[in-house]
């Protein structure tokens, strides 16, 4: 998907989901997380060792990142509550894999890494089986946040028990 289509799809959205929801003046500084800037990508990228995806570079750059809809897609600011450097799973040796959202039990998704760049097809990271890292089907992160992240999981889940 480029980055046309996925923000095509952010604009249609944007009034079914709490996305850009009005967030009280007081909350501001606490729940928006304002865009990565160059300067943080690249301090993310050289702390990790890795060259991060143009798509995920791209997504930074425009939301930060943090909750996006229905999905948490882990940030390059510091002060973010998901901070890409402190939510990775354990590496032992050359790292393989750079997460960019976790699934809440203990897995994430994120990109492989082959000679120090990331892939931009989306991967899953099993913590059950000792890491082992499978592809998913998203080609790339913006696939992975229309499916996860401005879909309600409700209507996923009521779609499945009505049949």
């Amino acid at each position: 998907m480029t980055s046309d289509e996925f923000m095509a799809i952010v604009d249609a959205e944007k009034y079914n989901t709490y996305i850009f929801s009005p967030v009280p003046e007081d909350l501001l500084e606490e729940v928006v997380i304002p865009p990565a800037t160059e300067e943080e990508i690249a301090h993310a990228e050289q702390e990790i060792g890795v060259r991060l995806p143009q798509d995920y570079v791209f997504f930074l750059q425009r939301f930060g990142g943090d909750i996006f809809g229905y999905v948490e897609i882990f940030s390059v600011k510091s002060n973010s509550k998901s901070y890409v450097l402190w939510d990775q799973p354990p590496v032992t040796g050359e790292r393989n894999f750079v997460a960019f959202s976790a699934d809440g039990w203990g897995n994430y998704y994120g990109f492989r890494v082959v000679d120090g760049v990331c892939d931009s097809k989306v991967s899953f990271w099993n913590h059950e089986l000792d890491g082992d890292i499978r592809e998913t089907e998203y080609s790339d992160i913006f696939e992975f946040i229309v499916d996860t992240g401005l879909s309600n999981p409700a209507d996923k889940f009521d779609s499945i028990c009505m049949r």
